[in-house]
């Protein structure tokens, strides 16, 4: 046998775990020239073995790649160690186990073995098996979930529900759910009267038509989508300056076909009028290339159009579809990747109602489904080619619609997401007979001790009286009333439930239309208090009378009292009752998110949440 041993300097560039780096090596080569035979090799003659096809092998004659390395060694066949002869610093290693292992030291830092992942274990018998605590980031709101998959995350918390905490509504669940539950300790029951749901958002309304609805069937995040089956399905929204359009913008949504257009057809546009039409028009052309965008300026005058021609598309396939216009540049873009553009300074101004999905008086319908469409104005989202999202849209001040299609299957209760709610979701009281009961209990009865009434408001209207919570009465008077009254935050009290004697019709703030504000009203022995975002509003009430007690329901967004409606008409989150503690005596920060000590939660892809 024959050896050959050569010290050699070489200068070379070389990477180490995405570093690159210059330096200096002394490389000691042994080739081993005993002539190659046939079965294994001998590892202690053949070390080094190259054959005519540049493949190198280690321990083997016959490689089959361009680097083999053979082995009978128990301990591993590759290992990277600080030492020679080093078992305690071994930074990785494949073992004759089939196992990929990277150790810090003597421990098992991280293990792949038969497709499972392991953390300071060398024996995962799971997709991932830690052994030892994770550390999770938490977040303030539940993430988005993909079709078929669920997320496990952890949620902030900022306490507020304690053994005082008597009822806690934070009006999260489905979207269009009538399903309200009480987080308090006690869980109390809570029924949902007239048309009361929740709601992902807060904004424009959306009208289903024809057979337009929720399904399950596709989604590209959360679960669901809107379908629409082509023949007389659609959504309108009623018409608003929000869909004129004068300069930057951007449209944009997810779409996938459940059959290919023969002809054109709508997605979406704001002019509904065949004759004479004013508006503008997102088309998918016939067959699985073309794209338009049309715009009319005044009726029946066609100012300008996009054509967009993108590789072929196909059904079952989600794709990206975006028109931005940015200055008098107006581009289309699939999937992110331009396919079509063009340049105009048009103006166009419509009084038609939007629509999604088809167009009834063209009758051009997609059979499609759409995931969260946005329409954005004042803005040009993409200026070139981009990245689509990996996640559904939040709002921001230039969102004018955006429709997540969130929900029960089948479900035709539709939200415009681009005004949020205060946190997560709220319920919607429409004004007419809407509210929520909970069976009488001494937990609403305070008498003459400290408690605090709490909640996070969005009045649509100020007109009239709207109440928010009471201890109801079959008569006129109830222990306490807390009322959006001809514009004003009004507090209405009794210690006989025969007369508002403490005190009558006492006005403790401003409503602000459609806008958030945390209201709060609070006793201190006897001092009666009432802040508004987080702020003591006006004089205070001073008394020392107990408040009445009645057998009567808690109603949220109603009072039973027939002289006058009485309905709330608005938006409610996080409708906190505490009994036995004044949560604030002096201006305080508002709360930053829903009441509770957080906790570790699982979201599937249908959107329900499970504490775990």
């Amino acid at each position: 046998m024959n050896k050959i041993h050569r010290d050699k300097n070489y200068f070379i560039p070389a990477i180490i775990f995405g570093v690159a780096f210059i330096t200096t090596l002394t490389i000691k080569l042994i080739f081993a020239w005993n002539p190659p035979t046939s079965g294994a090799p001998n590892p202690a003659g053949q070390t080094l073995y190259a054959d005519s096809n540049s493949n190198i092998g280690i321990g083997v004659l016959s490689p089959g790649a361009k680097l083999e390395v053979f082995s009978t060694s128990s301990d591993s066949i590759i290992k990277l160690s600080r030492g020679p002869g080093s078992t305690t610093s071994t930074i990785f290693k494949i073992g004759t186990d089939s196992a990929f292992v990277i150790q810090n030291q003597s421990t098992n830092a991280f293990t792949i073995k038969n497709g499972n992942i392991g953390i300071n274990t060398t024996n995962p018998n799971e997709k991932l098996t830690i052994d030892g605590s994770i550390s999770v980031q938490e977040l303030s709101s539940a993430p988005s979930t993909s079709a078929g998959y669920g997320k496990i995350y952890a949620k902030a918390g900022i306490g507020g529900n304690d053994t005082y905490t008597k009822l806690l509504l934070h009006k999260d669940g489905t979207n269009g759910s009538a399903t309200f539950t009480d987080s308090s300790s006690s869980g109390k029951s809570v029924t949902a009267n007239g048309d009361v749901k929740i709601k992902d958002g807060i904004g424009k309304t959306i009208t289903p038509n024809g057979n337009a609805q929720i399904s399950t069937a596709q989604a590209k995040f959360s679960g669901a989508s809107t379908y629409f089956d082509g023949s007389g399905d659609y959504l309108s929204i009623p018409d608003s300056d929000d869909w004129d359009f004068n300069a930057d913008f951007t449209i944009d949504t997810w779409i996938n076909f459940n059959a290919l257009p023969t002809t054109n057809a709508k997605i979406a546009g704001n002019s509904n009028d065949a004759a004479n039409p004013v508006g503008w028009y997102l088309i998918k052309n016939a067959g699985n290339t073309g794209w338009q965008f049309d715009v009319a300026t005044s009726p029946g005058f066609w100012a300008f159009q996009v054509t967009g021609s993108s590789a072929a598309i196909s059904t079952g396939s989600w794709y990206h579809l975006a028109i931005v216009r940015s200055g008098t540049s107006v581009k289309m873009y699939l999937d992110g990747t331009e396919i079509g553009s063009s340049t105009s300074n048009f103006s166009v101004i419509s009084s038609a109602a939007l629509t999604i999905g088809g167009e009834p008086d063209y009758g051009k319908y997609v059979n499609a489904y759409l995931d969260e469409f946005r329409v954005s104005k004042g803005v040009a989202r993409w200026t070139s080619n981009f990245t689509p999202p990996t996640s559904e849209y939040s709002t921001d001040s230039y969102t004018k619609l955006l429709i997540h299609a969130n929900g029960a299957n089948a479900s035709t209760a539709f939200s415009d997401a681009s005004v949020a709610c205060k946190f997560s979701q709220c319920g919607y009281f429409d004004g007419s007979e809407d509210y929520l009961s909970i069976p009488d209990s001494e937990d609403f009865e305070f008498g003459s001790g400290a408690f605090t009434i709490d909640f996070w408001a969005y009045p649509t209207t100020s007109t009239g009286n709207h109440v928010v919570i009471t201890k109801d009465n079959t008569g006129s008077f109830s222990p306490y009333v807390v009322s959006v009254y001809d514009g004003s935050w009004k507090l209405f009290l009794s210690s006989n439930c025969s007369d508002w004697d403490m005190p009558s019709n006492y006005v403790f703030g401003s409503v602000d239309v459609n806008q958030w504000q945390h209201i709060a009203v609070v006793r201190d022995g006897t001092t009666i208090m009432f802040f508004k975002n987080g702020v003591k509003y006006g004089s205070t009430i001073t008394t020392s009378a107990s408040l009445c007690n009645n057998t009567e329901l808690l109603r949220i967004g109603k009072m039973n009292y027939t002289v006058t409606p009485t309905s709330y008409a608005g938006y409610l989150d996080e409708i906190r009752v505490s009994k036995g503690v004044a949560r604030w005596t002096s201006n305080f920060t508002p709360p930053v998110g829903p009441y509770g000590a957080g906790g570790l939660f699982f979201k599937s892809s249908s959107g329900e949440e499970i504490q775990l």
